[in-house]
């Protein structure tokens, strides 16, 4: 079970560009899940990405989620 976060500038319509930005949440590998998905995009679609695995202990992470939506791999 994963799901996927989207934050950043890619929230913003009005923003061009920029790189990817996603935080997950999985109950596996977090950080092997992280490298597959950075690794499908950077050589198949050709796409800057960053994945952050979800940390409830992190604040940082937390404030992240306070602006970040939910999406499904179908919409990335």
């Amino acid at each position: 079970n994963i799901e996927i976060f989207l934050f950043g500038s890619r929230l913003n319509d009005n923003l061009k560009g920029g790189d990817l930005d996603l935080i997950i949440k999985t109950n596996k590998d977090g950080q092997k899940i992280a490298l597959e998905i950075q690794t499908k995009f950077l050589y198949e679609i050709e796409e800057s990405i960053n994945v952050i695995v979800y940390d409830e202990k992190n604040d940082f992470i937390k404030e992240l989620m306070k602006n970040a939506k939910r999406i499904t791999i179908e919409e990335l």
